[in-house]
C-alpha cells in the first residue's frame, strides 16, 4: 500500500521525475559523455579509433536510461497500487510511445533539437 494517498503528490513527483530527466539529458548532451555518444551514434567505428571507449558508452547510457525508466516505473507501481492486465499490457501505451516519437521527433526534447550538432536556427 502507498505511503500516502494523494493524486496531487504522485503529480509532483511524477513532474519532478520528468524534470529531472530533461536535464540530466540536457547536461548529458553537453558534456564530455554526450559527444561521445554522438560519436558513437555517426560512426562507431570512428569514435572508438579516436580514443571513445565505445562498451562503457554504451553501457553507461544504457544504465541511466533504465535508472530514469525503473524511478518513473516505480512512481507509477505505487500510485496505481495493482497489477491490473488491462493496464499493464495496454496496446494503447505502445502506441502512444510511437507516436511521441513521430510527433516530437527522434532524438529531441519536446520536439526541438538540444543536441550540440544541430543548428542554432
Amino acid at each position: 500500500m502507498p505511503i500516502l494517498r494523494s493524486d496531487l503528490l504522485f503529480y509532483y513527483l511524477m513532474l519532478g521525475a520528468a524534470v529531472l530527466a530533461v536535464a540530466t539529458t540536457w547536461v548529458v548532451l553537453h558534456s564530455r559523455f554526450g559527444y561521445g555518444l554522438i560519436a558513437i551514434r555517426e560512426d562507431e567505428g570512428a569514435a572508438a579509433v579516436m580514443g571513445v571507449n565505445t562498451t562503457l558508452y554504451k553501457i553507461a547510457a544504457y544504465a541511466l536510461s533504465a535508472a530514469f525508466t525503473g524511478l518513473a516505473g516505480g512512481i507509477y507501481a505505487q500510485w496505481n497500487v495493482f497489477i491490473n492486465l488491462d493496464v499493464a499490457f495496454n496496446i494503447n501505451v505502445s502506441i502512444d510511445s510511437i507516436l511521441m516519437a513521430l510527433i516530437g521527433g527522434l532524438g529531441t526534447i519536446g520536439g526541438r533539437c538540444w543536441a550540440p550538432s544541430c543548428s542554432s536556427s
